[in-house]
């Protein structure tokens, strides 16, 4: 279980920088572009993936819906309102909008 949890780590620093730095800067280099992966390739609980996302320094993560391997979050970056859709069967950004 910890050595799975630190290779996640590893993956999420190589796709998304590290989350210190993300968190001083309101998170203005994080790309969560739709295809792009949370967590590598692994699945993702609800609970983990606001999780990963207040990892990386995003802002009000809150948990909109977790249905049938579907989570959606609203959080806020750099001023602006996101909400985004997670695939908890392989941790796959699979719809991100601004409002």
């Amino acid at each position: 279980m910890q050595m799975t949890r630190k290779v996640i780590w590893l993956i999420v620093l190589a796709a998304f920088g590290s989350p210190a730095a993300s968190q001083t800067h309101d998170t203005a280099d994080i790309e969560l572009r739709v295809g792009s992966y949370l967590a590598g390739t692994q699945p993702v609980s609800c609970d983990d993936g606001k999780r990963h996302l207040e990892d990386l320094g995003l802002r009000q993560v809150e948990t909109v819906s977790c249905q049938n391997q579907v989570y959606t979050y609203r959080f806020v970056r750099a001023g602006a309102r996101y909400e985004i859709q997670i695939n908890g069967s392989d941790g796959r950004v699979i719809r991100r909008t601004s409002f």
